[in-house]
């Protein structure tokens, strides 16, 4: 079982958001939580009254860096806040690795003498909080995010689904919240466009991601299966921009016959399995929930002819959190393939891993392969941030989206690429202060973004799950784009 995320996050401690005197905003006339907010600093509201007022308090907001955030507002008059929207019941390491960065640039001087801070909004689908699902969870937090606390950017959420809802609910009815969204792991093919198309400059988008979209996973994907020599294979993924972008990426590159199963439920998902995957060569499934994938895992092990069946699965499943709900499926373990974007281990990631290691022991960074992904996406939101600062000032969402543009220059070599380290901050704010274009390396590995896109790329990982069944072992890495592969050094 993962530990809390309280006694991990080294102050990243539950907090209520306390009612200040009455006499604080002198009942000041208002038409909007922007001027309220520009009067007092965040956390105050324009209230129903027409009058500025202390923010309402949110169940599901109560986690920030530093824990005293919204205790003492006061304290924090002149601190730049971001967000962040996870799942807190199963994304304990994505959300360490994600304010990870605020505490190292915040040790490094923050940006101009200004300090950052964290309001980690939390969408799990839990009665003990409320009858929200996870996706209108997810919408309400980063409307609470964007207009209530008044964040310029929210990293996360960590899957397709909820990234597409938390951000239409920003952009659809009549709202155009200056918000940049950056997740780690929406992969969907579907959001490359979710924000338009033909980025420029001056409209660069408002969501970001620091993982490659699906259609590189499914291309290998498709590759393997076909490699494999398995003619007639069987999918079963849910619904939504996840499981639908993946399965269509692998299908256009699977020369084989594919059945397409899709399922709204975890009960309809299960009797799909127990009644509809008997004949196939292979069986593909696909879901951004890990507990849909040991629901089908602990579904399958019930069946005899899934003891040799060939099971393939996307990144999502690439979690030990999976390995320890499906553990009374581990006789299929080794029947299991998956891929999921590469991280380039080295001097980089190491370095990250060592400092998630000092903040959160016991918790490791590899708990997680999105862990990494989760760091670079704040460090995205950083630079960003020292970009809007100096060149697009106030510093607001689309400024810091504009900034993202700038990170990518293949003019710079390689050996003039700049890390993304607290030791290097001073020159990322340099850069930003000077409109010089840099080209960042992360500890997923380089962030190469296309400017016609806005997408980064990247290789593809094959892993299999580990002979003694506690962890993943990477067997190849594909470069998607020409299809050619070579074994994993590990």
């Amino acid at each position: 079982m993962r530990p809390s995320l309280a006694p991990l996050a080294a102050g990243l401690a539950m907090t209520t958001l306390l009612s200040c005197s009455l006499g604080t905003y002198k009942y000041t006339p208002c038409t909007s939580n922007i001027e309220c907010r520009d009067a007092f600093g965040f956390g105050s509201v324009c209230g129903v009254d027409g009058l500025c007022a202390q923010a309402p308090t949110n169940n599901r907001c109560t986690e920030t860096y530093p824990a005293d955030l919204m205790t003492r507002p006061g304290n924090y008059a002149n601190t730049i806040i971001f967000g962040s929207l996870y799942d807190h019941s199963t994304d304990i390491p994505e959300t360490l690795a994600t304010a990870l960065p605020i505490i190292q640039v915040n040790d490094y001087g923050g940006l101009d003498g200004h300090d950052f801070a964290m309001v980690e909004c939390d969408y799990e689908a839990n009665l003990a909080i409320d009858d929200q699902t996870n996706d209108e969870a997810a919408a309400s937090g980063a409307l609470y995010l964007a207009d209530t606390i008044g964040v310029p950017a929210i990293i996360g959420p960590a899957t397709s689904s909820q990234a597409t809802t938390a951000y239409n609910a920003l952009h659809t009815g009549g709202l155009d919240d200056d918000v940049v969204m950056i997740s780690p792991s929406a992969t969907s093919v579907s959001l490359t466009t979710i924000d338009g198309v033909n980025p420029t400059d001056d409209n660069p988008g408002l969501f970001w991601r620091t993982a490659p979209p699906d259609d590189l996973q499914g291309k290998v994907l498709g590759q393997l299966v076909t490699q494999a020599g398995f003619a007639n294979v069987v999918c079963i993924h849910e619904s939504g921009p996840y499981g639908q972008g993946l399965y269509e990426a692998f299908d256009a590159n699977y020369s084989g016959t594919s059945t397409e199963l899709s399922y709204s439920d975890q009960s309809a998902m299960i009797s799909d399995v127990t009644s509809n995957t008997r004949g196939y060569d292979a069986v593909l499934f696909f879901s951004s929930e890990t507990t849909d994938i040991a629901a089908f895992l602990n579904a399958a092990t019930t069946l005899t002819y899934f003891g040799t069946m060939p099971i393939f699965f996307g990144d999502a499943a690439r979690d030990t959190d999976l390995l320890n709900s499906a553990q009374g499926a581990s006789a299929l373990f080794p029947n299991i393939t998956g891929t999921a974007p590469s991280i380039e281990y080295g001097d980089v990631y190491d370095a990250f891993d060592a400092a998630y290691s000092a903040q959160y022991a016991p918790s490791a960074a590899s708990d997680s392969v999105y862990t990494p992904y989760c760091f670079d996406a704040t460090w995205l939101g950083l630079f960003g941030s020292a970009w809007s600062w100096y060149q697009d000032a106030p510093l607001h969402g689309l400024g810091i989206a504009r900034g993202l543009r700038h990170i990518s220059d293949p003019a710079v070599s390689s050996a003039n690429q700049t890390v993304l380290r607290p030791t290097n901050w001073a020159e990322l704010v340099a850069s930003a202060q000077a409109g010089v274009d840099v080209n960042i390396v992360g500890a997923s590995g380089n962030l190469d973004y296309d400017p016609a896109t806005g997408e980064t790329s990247g290789p593809v990982d094959v892993w299999t799950i580990t002979a003694t069944g506690d962890g993943f072992t990477t067997t190849e890495t594909c470069d998607a784009v020409t299809g050619t592969c070579k074994p994993a050094s590990n």
